[in-house]
């Protein structure tokens, strides 16, 4: 019999955004995973979200679980319902999380009762007790009174957190100078040799990875998607000297290139 294992969140997401709470549970879901010595893995549901594993990977996510229908393009309690829990009976996460918004809320409540599983609502944190045991702590009697629950039945434990309570784990970044628009039409050379940048209006300090993306942009425009995937990007980091391109950060700096061009 498989052993469960792994911390999974589900992330919401509507029309192809995702709502804030889902990053935050990255981040919850993260130290809990590290203190269990499991894999976070996240579980996107909906139609043309691909675009949005590249962010769940760059807060955290080491496994995106992805399902795309017709019939998941919105939110309804059946579909959702019966995807979820097929995913959690075939891959039998250890935990469970889901962001506590009136979907969540639903969605939590009615997978967590066809498996017959423990569920926790409106939790306020997670976290890992000396037994090595998940706890939660929720709020009653108005938030005047805060209580901590042990899970009593086996795995998953299924809870809800609720929304704002937890903040946003910023990705970790190396911050280094950088000029902003490091794009084609701003670098001037002369034979083989870099002898010059110009238009330095957005330097500052920043990801490497956000020039690298703007460089990456420029070549696809100038030379070509197809092109530059084969021949040009894999050229520019084999000169500048990175082995192992993070291809989840590249995918998250490009798609803010495209919210603010």
């Amino acid at each position: 019999m498989l052993r469960h294992k792994g911390v999974w969140i589900v992330a919401e997401q509507t029309k192809g955004e995702l709502h804030p709470v889902s990053l935050e549970l990255l981040g919850e879901g993260r130290k809990v995973a590290d203190s269990l010595g499991e894999d976070l893995c996240a579980v996107l549901l909906g139609q043309d979200i691909e675009a949005l594993v590249d962010t769940l990977a760059h807060y955290g996510a080491n496994k995106v679980y992805l399902v795309e229908h017709d019939l998941l393009a919105q939110y309804t309690t059946d579909a959702y319902t019966l995807v979820l829990a097929g995913l959690v009976r075939k891959y039998k996460p250890l935990i469970v999380i889901l962001g506590a918004t009136p979907n969540g809320q639903d969605l939590a409540a009615r997978f967590a009762a066809r498996l017959r599983t423990s569920f926790a609502s409106d939790c306020i944190e997670l976290r890992v007790n000396s037994q090595a045991k998940p706890e939660v702590i929720r709020p009653a009697y108005g938030d005047k009174v805060y209580t901590t629950v042990v899970s009593c039945s086996g795995p998953p434990l299924v809870v809800t957190i609720r929304p704002g309570i937890i903040g946003l784990d910023q990705p970790d970044e190396s911050l280094v100078f950088t000029h902003g628009d490091y794009c084609l039409p701003n670098i001037i050379i002369e034979g083989r040799e870099l002898s010059g940048v110009i238009d330095w209006d957005y330097a500052g300090l920043a990801d490497p990875y956000a020039d690298f993306a703007s460089c990456v942009w420029s070549m696809g425009y100038n030379y070509g998607l197809e092109e530059t995937a084969e021949r040009w990007e894999p050229y520019f980091f084999m000169v500048y000297g990175l082995e192992d391109v993070d291809v989840g950060n590249l995918a998250y700096y490009r798609k803010l290139m495209d919210l603010f061009p």
